[in-house]
């Protein structure tokens, strides 16, 4: 085992996902079409939209679907929300859908992160895999980040989603970066995690919320986390 750990690649390139993992909706912007009709989901129906949405996610993944992943995901997200606080109404589902989907809402980070890029940008080379509706860049621009990552791979921009290996192929190919040499953190395991593992590169969990408690594979709950985790790879 000691040889196994002496003979892994170094780590030089770490890929991020966005939304989930390094920024989090506005629900003030996002649940607005909802609360301006005097619906307001609690934490705990939102919590539970989130983690019901994922593990329904895996499940279509693992068994082989090619259903679009971004679009799959809000449909659970939201019917499941929508239908916890008994509400069916097509418009609206498509309108709180386009607001969730919109990457100019998701503009909330947990208080440090900046100053964690930087820490990560000074010892790894950092870029970004999303999927995105093409405006990933702007945001990111948005938050005053951008600064950190050496390249956006937006699914809206490169027309290859996660979990496809093509967007990951594409992604390494842009900073000319080894899979083996490389980790990728994402908050949804069958899109994020086996996506990444497929192509070679490490993975680890964004897991906020405890979806992935039982699995046995590197995690973070928080963003402070993840440079102890990076040591350890």
């Amino acid at each position: 085992m000691l040889a196994l750990e002496w003979m892994k690649p170094r780590l030089k390139s770490v890929f991020f996902d966005i939304g989930n993992t390094l920024t989090y909706a506005d629900l003030a912007v996002t649940l607005h079409p909802l609360t301006k009709r005097g619906l307001h989901p609690t934490d705990e129906q939102l919590r539970n939209a989130e983690i019901e949405a994922r593990r329904v996610m895996d499940l279509i993944n693992l068994s082989g679907s090619r259903l679009n992943p971004d679009a799959e995901y809000w449909r659970i997200f939201l019917s499941k929300l929508m239908g916890w606080l008994g509400v069916q109404d097509d418009a609206l589902l498509a309108e709180i859908t386009f607001e969730w989907r919109s990457a100019r809402n998701w503009t909330c980070m947990a208080p440090g992160t900046p100053a964690i890029l930087e820490r990560l940008a000074s010892k790894y080379e950092l870029a970004v895999i999303c999927n995105s509706d093409g405006t990933m860049t702007r945001l990111l621009k948005h938050l005053e980040v951008s600064r950190f990552f050496r390249t956006v791979t937006d699914s809206g921009v490169v027309g290859h989603a996660k979990p496809s290996p093509e967007i990951f192929h594409l992604a390494l190919k842009s900073i000319g970066a080894a899979p083996e040499e490389s980790v990728y953190i994402g908050d949804v395991y069958s899109i994020d995690f086996l996506g990444a593992q497929k192509v070679g590169m490490r993975a680890i969990l964004a897991d906020r919320l405890g979806t992935y408690a039982d699995l046995d594979v590197p995690k973070i709950s928080k963003l402070d986390e993840l440079e102890g985790v990076l040591q350890k790879m």
